[in-house]
């Protein structure tokens, strides 16, 4: 395998230098090396500090682009060093999570940088000056970068990045990104997600500088406003913008952006998660104007998205292969049905909060058996069918169990026909995006089988989430695994009413399945275990925590089962406080 291999993660692993020494000279056509987290591996100071064993590692690294060293704590200037001798034609270096000396220069102006105690900045300069025909990307994530340290990187003479990742550097200020943007104009990448002190001036020079610009991640950058995005539709080559957790925005500035006839965006990938200002309205005009351009949206946690959103998704993104409603709690079955809300069900959100409480009355045995004959509405005074009368009391009328107090319908309906006419009036379905590859409706709580069983009919999707979607049962699961078996991710953590019967008849099917998650599903046990462990071998990862019908041995036996299972979640299984991750 090792001359064949193109790219090797050892992230996070226990690797000693000696394995290291043995591994790396066989895999001479090594493209990309992980070693974040491999502390063990620089800890002694000593890697590659033999002549002999530097040359036996250059052999194997001579090709490699890709070199990640973040999250190393024993990372030097010294063992920094001699690894990258070892990697003459570097495209991609990340540095994320390390220890890095911005502020000072331990070396007063020297030109030998090979300290065994700090990694440095001027080091890592001395280091662009010397790749600066081939590197491309860096990233400098989770350090104390400071304004004049990005400054410093981005004036090295001849250097051009493409690529450039900073999240979480909370040092940097907008001046900082305008001299980025003025010194790295040809800028393909840019994130930086939770760079808290930057502002729509930051903003405003991407918008004005960066025309190459393909991906652009703006989350959580908190200070930013609706104001500063209208300049970016400019951008002609824009693919990529990520503004979730930016809460002042509420998308009405872009689309202004957007709206502009002499806008022609490529926009195919948007994320509004946790915008609490985004509104129907947004979705609707966003989802007229990027039309099948669009691949994915992700609108987790916009509080205020309703129906009207999930309809105008269905009716113009047709080409959309990632959505994400999670924690879109307005969303209904009628919704995903591409239907327009029923009026008893309107009735049934609106006047609780007015303090009333409803009730919905059935037909009697007469009333059903004599339809011809009607009543008149205490409202609008005329005729209405025979159906499901809306009853409304007040809370003291409920507490009070008295069979003389006559409980006035605000409204009888048909519902049988009701349901008729807005069969006419229907819309497309969420069914009618056909390209799904992953759907996230985590904590929808007002979808029912009625919807999934219906909708949830997608060949090619591979991730699907349903997690605490309560009202679901076994109908809409047995269902969901006849109709998408291509399933690779399975989330159906807090859904409370499946049972074995349906889980085990839907792992026949999912046989392509590499994680599943049933935490918190009590009517599961070691029953359904059983199956899995036969029906699903390509499982990779299994979380049954507090699921109190499964039980240690039950967890074992699929372990021993499946070999590709690597990590297994059983916090609180069977009502004990275990964990056990292989």
């Amino acid at each position: 395998l090792g001359p064949h291999l193109k790219s090797l993660s050892i992230h996070g692993s226990s690797i000693t230098e000696s394995s290291f020494m043995f591994l790396i000279p066989h895999c001479q056509s090594l493209e990309k090396l992980d070693l974040s987290g491999c502390n063990s591996l620089f800890m002694s100071g000593i890697l590659l500090a033999k002549a002999d064993s530097v040359l036996r590692v250059k052999e194997g690294l001579a090709n490699v682009q890709e070199l990640n060293l973040s999250s190393l704590r024993y990372l030097s200037d010294l063992t920094f060093n001699r690894l990258t001798d070892c990697t003459p034609n570097l495209k991609r270096l990340a540095l994320a999570g390390c220890h890095i000396t911005f502020k000072f220069d331990p070396y007063h102006g020297s030109n030998v940088c090979n300290s065994t105690a700090v990694l440095s900045l001027r080091n890592i300069l001395r280091f662009l000056r010397s790749q600066v025909q081939s590197l491309r990307s860096l990233d400098f994530s989770r350090t104390g970068i400071t304004p004049d340290a990005l400054r410093s990187v981005v004036q090295v003479e001849g250097f051009r990045l493409e690529e450039l990742v900073l999240q979480n550097c909370k040092d940097l200020s907008d001046d900082a990104i305008s001299a980025l943007c003025n010194c790295q104009p040809g800028l393909v990448t840019l994130d930086l997600r939770s760079c808290s002190e930057l502002s729509d001036r930051a903003v405003a020079s991407i918008s004005s500088s960066l025309k190459n610009l393909q991906h652009l991640y703006l989350g959580n950058m908190r200070r930013v406003t609706d104001s500063s995005l209208k300049g970016l539709p400019e951008l002609p080559h824009l693919q990529v913008l990520d503004l979730s957790h930016c809460y002042q925005v509420a998308g009405k500035e872009l689309l202004k952006g957007l709206s502009s006839p002499h806008i022609q965006t490529k926009m195919r990938s948007l994320n509004f998660s946790c915008c609490s200002l985004v509104k129907d309205t947004t979705v609707l005009s966003l989802a007229r104007l990027l039309g099948s351009r669009l691949h994915t949206l992700d609108l987790s946690s916009c509080v205020y998205i309703t129906d009207n959103s999930i309809q105008a998704i269905a009716s113009y993104l047709s080409n959309l292969k990632v959505l994400r409603l999670g924690w879109c709690k307005e969303i209904t079955d009628w919704g995903l049905l591409g239907m327009e809300t029923p009026k008893f069900q309107k009735l049934q959100e609106f006047y609780p909060s007015l303090g009333f409480i409803v009730s919905i009355i059935t037909p009697t045995s007469h009333e059903k058996s004599h339809p011809e004959e009607s009543e008149v509405c205490p409202i609008t005074s005329e005729p209405q069918e025979k159906g499901y009368k809306i009853v409304l009391e007040t809370r003291k009328q409920k507490e009070v169990p008295n069979e003389s107090i006559t409980r006035q319908p605000v409204l009888a309906i048909s519902k049988e026909a009701e349901m008729e006419d807005l069969k006419a009036r229907r819309g497309p379905s969420v069914r009618a995006l056909t390209s799904l590859r992953e759907l996230d409706l985590t904590a929808c709580t007002k979808l029912t089988d009625i919807s999934i069983t219906k909708v949830i009919q997608f060949a090619a999707l591979k991730k699907l989430s349903l997690s605490m979607v309560t009202e679901v049962t076994d109908v809409s699961l047995r269902s969901v695994a006849e109709h998408c078996r291509s399933l690779e991710q399975l989330s159906l953590s807090h859904c409370c009413n499946l049972t074995n019967d349906g889980l085990t008849e839907a792992a026949k099917c999912l046989r392509r399945l590499a994680h599943l998650d049933v935490s918190c599903c009590d009517k599961i046990t070691d029953q359904a275990l059983e199956v899995i462990a036969v029906e699903c071998k390509g499982l990779k990862s299994l979380d049954v925590s507090m699921c109190d019908g499964i039980t240690m041995l039950g967890v074992e036996l699929v372990q021993l089962k499946i070999p590709s299972l690597t990590s297994i979640q059983t916090r609180f299984v069977g009502g004990a406080d275990l964990s056990f991750t292989l």
